[in-house]
């Protein structure tokens, strides 16, 4: 038998001089076993592991990795992935590893394992369940089960059982509803002690591996194609039960004000009063959002029409576009980015263009302009906020406003320095916040010269942020770094919602509502 362990490395690493390649992804709740059984199917003993492995209540594994070996003429390439604590309430980061497994697979796994320890539970259907949620129902035609404590599926008089007896007794304890979801995988399930004998523990890599070449003639592996179609039912299921979740609230929230209605006719003319002022102040903000001017300055920075413009309550730019241009010598690339508080974009929306927007940037971007039509709105205020809440708070040392009606200045002959009024005023303010780097233009102007010189300007601003950063523009690790923070704020917040949110709160809700508190 021939089996070489190979050290970790990318898949590309290994792809010449490979006669078959069996891919294989390691999918489980933490402290199963999981690590153990990939260093298992790399014919890995005690030392010279590939995966970290260790008795724990937090995953060991916090990354997806792979490694490699040679086995019987095929190379077999394990993916570890990051183990979690509870299917029903993963976060983001734990999906993003399972997904970043799928990518370290390509083309794509010929078998998903699904570890588990003994007797069926719930989590079992919920690792399956988890699967199919992710990878979509393809994804079970490519899954086997791996009991890796064998010892817990046997009683004192089990001794004389064989694997195959064992299997049948689990799956014939199970529920049905686990019988429901492994009638594509055909009850394909497997028993591997990892702390057998090595040679006991090669037995049944063996017979693994005759498994997964049975799927992969069966059913070939689970292709990007296939994850696609997957991704797209999920978010669709996503959508659709928020807007249940919505509907609902709203339907609770809608008897709650027919019943305060009964008991407080008398303030519906303070509601409508209140209606009308909330009307007239968006009505205000949209009129401001009118003459902001965001892409007519990519435009003249470009020195041509690239960016589509107009005049409406809405952002003309639905999605991230860029261009580039050579100016005294140095490539410029401006990408416009939709009106980040239009009304007819959700904030999901936006946060994908703009993070749309810094991959189109790769690797990173030099400066975020942030554009203003030169009065001080809280708009201005919420675009530094969910830039912040977006990539980190250290994106503010790459922020730049920008006025766009210089020409305003000039009508009322003032300086930049003198139209932000002193240290007090709320301009200044906003403006300190982004280490005090501003500069003014006329994005209408058609002046060339003019131009030249305000691109100059700009530039200098941007060489200013690189002399005292020392970098010369916003990189991936702290975009890595600030999506983590987002992603971990967002799981708290969300289990802190769950966990004091109710229907007195939603009464004391709608009171202050029809109170005007």
């Amino acid at each position: 038998m021939s089996a070489n362990l190979c050290k970790k490395g990318n898949h590309s690493d290994h792809e010449e001089n490979i006669q078959h390649e069996i891919r294989i992804i390691l999918i489980g709740k933490t402290g199963l076993g999981k690590s153990s059984l990939g260093n298992s199917i790399c014919g890995s003993r005690e030392k010279n592991v590939p995966f970290k492995a260790a008795a724990s209540s937090s995953s060991v594994t916090q990354t997806s990795e792979c490694a490699y070996r040679d086995y019987n003429g095929c190379k077999l390439c394990v993916i570890d992935t990051a183990g979690f604590c509870d299917t029903k309430q993963l976060n983001e980061i734990v999906i993003a590893q399972l997904k970043k497994g799928f990518q370290l697979a390509s083309p794509g796994p010929h078998a998903f394992l699904i570890i588990v320890n003994g007797r069926c539970t719930d989590e079992h259907i919920g690792i399956l369940a988890l699967l199919q949620k992710i990878f979509g129902k393809q994804a079970l035609k490519h899954c086997i089960i791996v009991i890796t404590r064998e010892n817990a599926l046997r009683n004192d008089d089990d001794d004389q059982l064989s694997d195959a007896e064992l299997i049948d007794r689990y799956f014939n304890e199970a529920p049905q509803s686990l019988l429901d979801l492994v009638t594509n995988i055909q009850k394909r399930c497997i028993l591997i002690e990892n702390r057998a004998e090595y040679e006991i523990r090669e037995q049944k890599i063996t017979h693994l591996v005759d498994m997964i070449k049975t799927i992969e003639k069966e059913n070939g592996y689970y292709t990007n194609q296939m994850f696609i179609e997957a991704e797209m039912q999920w978010k669709q299921w996503e959508k659709d039960e928020i807007e249940r979740q919505e509907l609902d609230r709203e339907k609770r929230k809608e008897n709650l004000r027919k019943q305060i209605r009964q008991e407080n006719r008398s303030r519906e003319e303070a509601l409508q009063q209140e209606e009308q002022m909330y009307e007239e102040l968006r009505h205000e903000e949209e009129c401001l959002k009118r003459e902001i001017r965001k892409s007519a300055l990519g435009n003249l920075i470009l020195g041509y029409q690239k960016f589509k413009t107009g005049a409406g309550a809405g952002s003309v730019t639905r999605e991230c576009e860029s261009s580039s241009i050579v100016f005294n010598n140095r490539n410029i690339t401006v990408i416009d980015t939709p009106g980040w508080f239009d009304t007819k974009l959700s904030n999901e929306d936006i946060s994908k263009a703009l993070t749309d927007s810094y991959y189109e940037a790769a690797p990173g971007p030099h400066a975020f302009l942030i554009v203003t039509a030169g009065r001080y709105t809280t708009e201005a205020e919420d675009t530094l906020i969910f830039l912040e809440r977006l990539f980190g708070s250290s994106v503010v040392d790459y922020c730049i406003v920008v006025i766009t009606h210089e020409d305003d200045l000039r009508d009322d002959d003032k300086t930049l320095d003198e139209y932000l009024g002193d240290s007090t005023s709320q301009l200044r303010c906003f403006v300190n916040k982004c280490g005090g780097r501003c500069t003014a233009v006329n994005s209408k102007t058609k002046d060339s010269d003019e131009r030249k010189t305000k691109l100059t300007e700009l530039l200098g601003c941007i060489d200013n942020i690189f002399r005292k950063k020392q970098t010369s523009y916003y990189t991936h690790e702290l975009f890595e770094r600030a999506a983590q923070d987002e992603a971990e704020q967002r799981q708290k917040e969300e289990e802190r919602v769950r966990r004091e949110w109710g229907e007195e709160e939603i009464r004391t809700e709608i009171f202050q509502w029809f109170a005007g508190e």
